[in-house]
C-alpha cells in the first residue's frame, strides 16, 4: 500500500465532479478510511451533498466512529467581492 496520511482533509465536500468515475474514486478513499479508522475531517457548504451516495452517507453518520458536526455562519465572500476586497478571495 502507498503512505496513508493520519489525517486527512477533504475541504468543500460536494463541489467535486459527479461523473461516475469521481464518485466511486471518493468512496474508495473513504471507504478505505473508514475501514482502517484513519482521521478524516470532511468540511462542505451543502449537507445535502453527504447524502448524495447511500454507501458514502452510511460512512459518515456512523455514530461509533464519526461525529457531524454543523457550524452556523454566514458565507463572507459575496460582500468581500462587492465591496472589491479581492485580496482575502482566491481569484
Amino acid at each position: 500500500l502507498a503512505y496513508l496520511p493520519d489525517l486527512v482533509v477533504m475541504d468543500d465536500y460536494g463541489a467535486q465532479s459527479q461523473t461516475a468515475w469521481a464518485n466511486e474514486r471518493l468512496y474508495l478513499v473513504l471507504n478505505m478510511r473508514y475501514e482502517r479508522r484513519l482521521r478524516t475531517v470532511i468540511t462542505c457548504n451543502e449537507p445535502q451533498a453527504l447524502a448524495r451516495d447511500g454507501r458514502i452517507k452510511s460512512r459518515l453518520y456512523d455514530g461509533r466512529l464519526c461525529q457531524v458536526v454543523h457550524c452556523k455562519g454566514v458565507d463572507v465572500r459575496p460582500k468581500l467581492r462587492e465591496r472589491g476586497e479581492r485580496k482575502h478571495l482566491a481569484q
